[in-house]
């Protein structure tokens, strides 16, 4: 069951709208992905309140900032989707991706 605070980082999001189909009113939601990912998303889908796209590389932890401010004042930890994701990365990629979020959450 969803903590109804619960911050969703959607690692590698592509054109997923899970969001729209988990939403409780009251979860804070990421979607993180390549910068051309995110410019063709914000095409295909309308701002939302509660939903931040932010591009930026998985593989690097300039995304954690943004995710951390998201977290301020919020008593769930983040959740971590990577559906869709491993499969065009190497063995070594999913280890440094899985580095990232341990080193900063």
């Amino acid at each position: 069951m969803m903590k109804k605070d619960a911050v969703i980082v959607n690692v590698g999001a592509g054109f997923d709208a899970r969001f729209s189909r988990v939403d409780n009113g009251k979860i804070c939601w990421v979607d993180l992905d390549l910068p051309d990912a995110i410019a063709a998303r914000r095409k295909a889908f309308p701002e939302r309140e509660r939903v931040t796209m932010l591009a930026g590389n998985a593989l690097e932890s300039d995304w954690c900032r943004p995710v951390q401010e998201t977290l301020a004042g919020r008593t769930a930890k983040p959740v971590f989707i990577a559906e869709g994701l491993f499969m065009y990365l190497t063995l070594g990629q999913i280890r440094t991706f899985l580095e990232v979020p341990k080193a900063n959450f």
